[in-house]
C-alpha cells in the first residue's frame, strides 16, 4: 500500500457567516484547523481519512506525519486488513487520532474496493441522522446569536451548549437559560457538555436543578481522573450521566458502567470505526445508551463517523459546518436537522 499525507489548514467560520458577530466569534475560537489527511492507494483505488487533533493535542501536525511515514514503512503489508492493522498500531502504541484516520482510510478503500457504501459493510442501514448543533461560548451577546442563527439556518432539532466555565454554577445556569428559552422558540431539546468543569457539590445542585428543562444528558460532569467521586453523584442525579474523557476504551466502559447512564464516544479519541463498534458493544451489554460525537473534522472524518451513526442514541456531527474551505463540503445534506451523505462507494467522497 502506498501512503500519503498532507497537513490542511482548514479556516474556521461561523455556520452562514452572521456579519454582526462574526468578529467577535473570531475571537472566541481559532481561527486556522490543521489537520492532517491521509490517503492509502492501492492498484490505483484511493482511500481517504482525517486526523482531526483538536486544540490541546501533545502532538503537532508534522510529528503525526513521521509517525505515520515511519509506521507504514516497517508495519504495514498490501492487503491488510482494517482490524490487522488497527491491532498491529495498537501494539506499537501509535496515538488514536493516527489510528481513527488510518483505520478510516483502509475502510474507505476496502469499500471501494468491494464497490459497496462502508456503511452496508457493517451492516447498517443509510438514514437520515438528527444531529445536535454545539455552542461553546460565556458571552451572552455572542451566545444569543449564534444560537438564533444556527437553529434558524440548520432547523436542528437539538442544541448541546457547553457549560462548566471558571465563572462557576450561577453563571452557567444564567448561560444555560438564555440558551433555554431560544432554543423553546425553535423546538430544540437541549443537551449538556460540562467538559468536568464541576466540584462534586456543585455537580449535585446542577444535575437536580437541570432536571425542570427536560434536557437529554449531562455529558462529562467532574473531571477525567475523579471518577470515583460519581458514587456520591451517581444516586441523585436529577438527569442522565454521560461520560466523556473519562472513557476511552472498552475496559474503561466496563469500569464505569455503575457510575453512569451512558458514553460519548469519538473516532478520534477511541481509534477509529472499528474501535469505536466494539465500544458501543461493550457499552449495549451494560445497558448503557450511547452518543456520537466529533472534534473539529471536516466532511471525511464525519462521513466516516456518518457510517456507523445509527448505532448510536444521539448525535453529534457538526464540526464540518464551522470549516470554510472544505474539499468535500458538496458531499453532505443537512435537511431541516438531519445528515445524510451521497451515494457511493466507501464513505462516498
Amino acid at each position: 500500500m502506498i501512503i500519503t499525507t498532507k497537513i490542511i489548514n482548514f479556516h474556521n467560520k461561523y455556520v452562514y457567516t452572521p456579519k454582526y458577530i462574526v468578529n467577535d466569534y473570531k475571537k472566541s475560537c481559532c481561527d486556522v484547523i490543521r489537520n492532517i489527511h491521509i490517503q492509502i492507494s492501492e492498484n490505483d483505488i484511493v482511500g481517504l481519512g482525517e486526523i482531526a487533533l483538536g486544540q490541546h493535542s501533545e502532538y503537532e501536525p508534522e510529528q503525526i506525519e513521521h509517525i505515520i511515514n515511519h509506521f507504514f514503512q516497517k508495519e504495514i503489508a498490501d492487503n491488510a486488513s482494517p482490524e490487522n492493522v488497527l491491532q498491529l498500531m495498537k501494539n506499537c502504541n501509535i496515538p488514536s487520532p493516527v489510528q481513527a484516520g488510518i483505520d478510516m482510510a483502509l475502510w474507505d478503500l476496502y469499500g471501494k474496493k468491494c464497490c459497496k457504501p462502508c456503511h452496508t459493510i457493517y451492516g447498517l442501514p443509510k438514514r437520515k441522522i438528527f444531529t445536535a448543533i454545539t455552542v461553546a461560548t460565556n458571552d451572552f451577546d455572542i451566545l444569543r446569536n449564534q444560537i438564533t442563527d444556527l437553529l434558524y439556518a440548520t432547523q436542528a432539532k437539538y442544541l448541546k451548549i457547553k457549560l462548566g466555565y471558571p465563572d462557576g454554577i450561577e453563571r452557567d445556569k444564567e448561560l444555560f437559560l438564555a440558551a433555554f428559552e431560544i432554543a423553546k422558540c425553535f423546538k430544540a431539546k437541549l443537551r449538556v457538555d460540562a467538559n468536568g468543569g464541576w466540584k462534586v457539590e456543585q455537580a449535585i445542585e446542577m444535575l437536580r436543578w437541570l432536571k425542570n428543562f427536560n434536557i437529554d444528558y449531562v455529558e462529562q460532569p467532574i473531571p477525567h481522573g475523579e471518577e470515583e467521586e460519581l458514587k456520591h453523584i451517581f444516586p441523585s442525579r436529577g438527569v442522565p450521566i454521560f461520560l466523556d474523557e473519562s472513557c476511552k476504551n472498552s475496559y474503561d466502559v466496563a469500569s464505569f458502567a455503575n457510575r453512569c447512564d451512558g458514553i460519548v464516544l469519538n473516532l478520534m479519541k477511541c481509534g477509529g470505526v472499528t474501535e469505536t463498534i466494539r465500544i458501543v458493544a461493550t457499552a449495549r451489554a451494560h445497558n448503557l445508551k450511547v452518543a456520537l460525537g466529533c472534534r473539529s473534522e471536516s466532511t471525511i472524518g464525519i462521513s466516516a463517523a456518518l457510517s456507523i451513526a445509527s448505532l448510536f442514541d444521539f448525535v453529534d456531527l457538526d464540526s464540518h459546518l464551522y470549516i470554510l474551505n472544505d474539499p468535500f463540503a458538496n458531499k453532505l445534506k443537512l435537511d431541516k436537522g438531519r445528515l445524510s451523505m451521497t451515494d457511493g462507494y466507501g464513505y462516498g467522497l
